[in-house]
């Protein structure tokens, strides 16, 4: 279902699927609109902002894949990937729906990446205020 099909559910959505696809939203905006505080919290909790600030890499790839399956609720044994049980309340169901997107291990991880992202640049706003974190 895609926004025009949401009805009152519109206003959970700010871009569908398709419009990102489109180049009508970037990576931030499209993805940023499903983060909500649970999903910030299970990252905190997780990954920690240290390693989110110390991350060199824009792309957060130099915390490994599984580390964010695993927040995510996907376990992988051998090559074989399955569903087990979240550190998340994956409550953005409708969200993803109106917005023509699915849920996957990829959806997941751009999401939780996202998250990272506003935590860190929040902590680094903070940060700078209170004098206390160096870039």
């Amino acid at each position: 279902m895609e926004r025009e099909k949401c009805g009152e559910d519109i206003t959970k959505i700010k871009y569908t699927r398709k419009e990102y696809l489109e180049g009508k939203a970037s990576f931030e905006e499209y993805y940023r609109q499903f983060v909500n505080e649970e999903i910030k919290t299970a990252v905190i909790n997780r990954i920690g902002i240290e390693r989110i600030l110390m991350s060199k890499d824009e792309h957060l790839n130099d915390i490994p894949l599984r580390e964010w399956d695993d927040i995510a609720g996907f376990k992988f044994y051998g090559s074989r990937m399955v569903e087990s049980p979240s550190s998340i309340p994956w409550n953005i169901g409708d969200k993803l729906e109106c917005a023509g997107e699915g849920f996957s291990s990829a959806t997941a991880t751009c999401i939780l990446k996202q998250a990272s992202r506003m935590l860190k640049e929040y902590a680094l706003i903070v940060g700078k205020k209170n004098n206390s974190i160096k870039k």
